[in-house]
């Protein structure tokens, strides 16, 4: 998938392009530039997806495979906002998922475990939790 294919389907969820429909030079730098806009937007809220800047419709879309379907919806809404156009019900809740999707990934990848070597391992009286009883 090139950035213009993924531009394209954007647009194609907007509404604006018809199946098959490429959009034209100025339109697709135009949606260049909000893929850059919105994916530099969406680092600094700690969704880095680790994102080039673009400058190339040509160059390979450089998103993961999981994370594609999230980013060209939501560049779908941005498609429609650029264009003065209501988003539908469906691409906004499929934008809202798709962010969100974005979120959880990342935030489990980024998770880092947790070093308890620091607490005391205790000694013998082991207890139940629930009950207070030992054991």
């Amino acid at each position: 998938m090139t950035n213009q294919d993924a531009i394209d389907q954007a647009m194609r969820y907007a509404g604006i392009l018809a199946a098959g429909d490429s959009a034209n030079a100025t339109d697709s730098a135009d949606m260049l530039t909000e893929l850059n806009q919105m994916l530099a937007a969406w680092a600094v809220e700690d969704k880095d997806l680790q994102f080039p800047p673009q400058d190339t419709l040509g160059d390979t879309f450089p998103v993961q495979a999981w994370a594609e379907g999230p980013v060209i919806a939501n560049l779908g809404t941005r498609a429609c906002a650029a264009f003065e156009l209501p988003a539908s019900q469906e691409l906004a809740m499929l934008a809202s998922n798709g962010r969100n999707l974005v979120a959880k990934v990342l935030i489990g990848a980024n998770m880092r475990p947790l070093d308890m070597s620091h607490m005391p391992k205790g000694a013998g009286n082991r207890g139940n939790i629930l009950t207070g009883e030992t054991t």
